[in-house]
């Protein structure tokens, strides 16, 4: 049994095509069963295999009204991926074993998904908070590695 996967990729990011394009080549190499996850500019959640071509990303517009609109929930659910359904009611869309984020900058490599993660107890791939955090902060980052012995340019 191959474990399911959510690539989450888009973002809240100045770099949400870089991250569309890279989310696609990790998926097209992958071995597991896939939920693609795109985060639109805005903060949308959407799911479906129309997110897997790369050509649909050229209207975003038309992209959106064929994918499935979902909800990352934890609140005494089963965590996972939901949609609304009849009269507005929320019902389970994809449980997911593991989250592997493909979110480049702001809301992806600087801790804030990985804390959406570690508040829902969802297993990702990649850096926790902290190290995320520190990883992007490129000040913090120079006196942790001069403090630690190692060279840095000024």
């Amino acid at each position: 049994m191959k474990i399911k996967v959510a690539v989450v990729f888009g973002g809240k990011s100045v770099e949400h095509e870089i991250s569309v394009v890279s989310a696609l080549q990790a998926i097209s190499a992958a071995n597991s069963e896939i939920v693609p996850v795109y985060i639109t500019k805005e903060g949308e959640w959407f799911s479906g295999d129309v997110l897997l071509k790369v050509d649909n990303y050229k209207n975003t517009a038309t992209l959106l009204k064929q994918a499935v609109r979902i909800f990352p929930l934890a609140d005494g659910r089963e965590p996972g991926l939901y949609t609304k359904g009849m009269f507005g009611a929320l019902k389970l869309y994809s449980n997911v074993d593991v989250v592997l984020p493909v979110l480049h900058g702001t809301y992806g490599e600087d801790g804030a998904f990985q804390g959406l993660m570690e508040l829902m107890a969802v297993p990702y791939a990649g850096c926790n908070v902290l190290s995320s955090a520190v990883g992007m902060d490129k000040i913090l980052m120079k006196k942790i590695l001069r403090e630690s012995g190692i060279p840095v340019v000024d």
